[in-house]
């Protein structure tokens, strides 16, 4: 539940617009990734929606099963039962969502996407479409499409968890936390409910927020060593000559 001070950092220049490094302005403008001329320069944040940043060191399937991990020890902690990636649910082709929850009375599956809303194609879209959190909202329709029959053979409600880097969170996502803290309501009379809200919305935001950072860091810091690499080569052909 706590952020160290660089992740803070990011995190506020993200949802104040501004770049996510003061020192940004000194590396090259190609995404050293996928090769993109002018990425980095055309968005600074291009590291959260490239392609090929995001499977550069697994930084993408860490901030997934973030919070994945926090939404399972959330419900595991307010009584609960949760099972990552369920098994025999759909022997077709053998499709899991992240998490199959059961309260009494309540089966839930979700499986968790995060999306970054801010490229140039999304915001055109955004604009033309218009309401909130429309990029998560499309994210959305898209896991109900894919594990509605498995849902159905279940008998379970399926209430994707879909959400983007700047927190905002699709219709299901939301009715997916009311449903745990209503369990955990039931479960844990104790625990006043605005706590159970805290508790839930605290833990995926920093979550989300933590692999946010990594993302960035790991960029940038690939950028410096790729740079420091090709000085040095330079510097090694400047000596031969």
């Amino acid at each position: 539940m706590t952020l160290t001070d660089t992740q803070y950092r990011i995190a506020a220049r993200l949802n104040l617009g501004l770049s996510p490094l003061s020192g940004m302005n000194t590396m090259s403008a190609e995404c050293i990734h996928c090769g993109k001329k002018e990425a980095m320069k055309q968005d600074p944040w291009h590291s959260l929606s490239c392609p090929k940043a995001m499977g550069d060191g697994g930084t993408i399937s860490i901030r997934h099963n973030a919070v994945v991990d926090a939404l399972w020890r959330s419900v595991l902690v307010m009584g609960g039962q949760a099972v990552r990636e369920p098994k025999g649910l759909h022997h077709e082709d053998r499709r899991r969502p992240d998490l199959q929850i059961v309260f009494p009375g309540q089966h839930l599956l979700t499986d968790v996407i995060i999306s970054h809303p801010l490229t140039r194609a999304r915001c055109m879209r955004n604009h033309s479409l218009g309401g909130e959190a429309s990029v998560a909202r499309a994210m959305e329709a898209r896991k109900r499409s894919k594990y509605a029959l498995t849902a159905s053979r279940q008998d379970a409600r399926l209430l994707p968890f879909a959400m983007e880097t700047c927190g905002g969170m699709a219709p299901d996502a939301v009715a997916l936390l009311k449903a745990i803290s209503q369990g955990a309501q039931e479960q844990l009379g104790l625990w006043p409910h605005y706590e159970v809200i805290r508790h839930l919305v605290g833990s995926i935001a920093v979550a989300v927020q933590k692999g946010n950072a990594l993302m960035v860091l790991q960029s940038y810091s690939t950028a410096l060593a790729k740079a420091a690499a090709e000085g040095d080569d330079a510097s090694a052909v400047a000596a031969e000559k």
